[in-house]
């Protein structure tokens, strides 16, 4: 994983080359995510805890310099179950998602909030969907801030709904962390989620459905009580898939 940062002409200068102990198809880098001084590098195919049980990296930066400061992997993984396939860092949390744990179902997922303390990053809290079905991959998009955190169910189906017609679930701290709502993002596939907060009340979700690959926004109030899709963009009329989404500046994404 590469850290660029701008100048004042508004260039990208290339700062550090991120990488840590990993090994032949560890897939480290697989999602990013920055926040101040901290950056965390999902590499969901890891194999200490199994055979692709996946793992997550903590850098911290000191001037220009970045060094690891942790390691992320946890006992709930199993074979395949690709634990660091998404991740998110907002201050002094890290959200880190496992589409394929078993929990609640055949890859039903998971998703693992963990909090810093000084030099220590440790397990907060474990989600599960509350209507969990196997092959949901729940966790494979993710986005946290301060106050709320967003989870990608692309598979997820209601009754009514079309198979896979993929959710996104929010959850907020108060003081303990609880689903608000949710919001069914298509009503037809909605696979290879990759989810971040645009600003305040802004998110954008790059996705796949059939053969295309979307760009949708949504808003959602300070108190989270409603998600509300703004706009749809088609970025890709042949695949569009593996979808991870960043953000470049205050206007730009790539």
């Amino acid at each position: 994983a590469y850290i660029y940062t701008i100048n004042n002409d508004h260039n990208w200068d290339y700062q550090a080359k991120l990488t840590s102990d990993n090994e032949e198809n560890d897939f480290f880098g697989s999602d990013v995510s920055i926040s101040g001084d901290y950056a965390v590098i999902g590499a969901p195919e890891v194999d200490d805890a199994s055979n692709n049980g996946g793992a997550a990296y903590i850098f911290k930066r000191s001037g220009s310099t970045w060094s690891q400061q942790a390691k992320m992997i946890t006992s709930e993984a199993s074979f395949n179950d690709y634990f660091g396939k998404s991740v998110s860092i907002s201050l002094d949390r890290v959200l880190i998602g496992m589409y394929s744990d078993d929990v609640g179902g055949n890859e039903s997922g998971s998703a693992h909030v963990y909090k810093r303390d000084g030099t220590n990053w440790s397990l907060e809290k474990i989600f599960y969907a509350s209507d969990a079905d196997a092959n949901d991959f729940f966790g494979y998009s993710v986005a946290i801030d301060s106050s709320y955190i967003i989870i990608g169910t692309p598979s997820s189906e209601a009754s009514g709904i079309p198979e896979n017609a993929g959710s996104i679930s929010m959850y907020r701290y108060s003081p303990d962390l609880y689903e608000i709502t949710s919001l069914e993002h298509d009503d037809y596939e909605g696979e290879y989620n990759s989810l971040i907060q645009v600003d305040d009340n802004t998110y954008a979700l790059a996705y796949h459905r059939g053969s295309v690959g979307y760009i949708s926004t949504f808003t959602i109030p300070a108190d989270g009580s409603s998600i509300t899709e703004v706009k749809t963009l088609e970025h890709d009329d042949s695949e569009g898939r593996y979808n991870s989404l960043i953000q470049v500046d205050d206007n730009t994404y790539a």
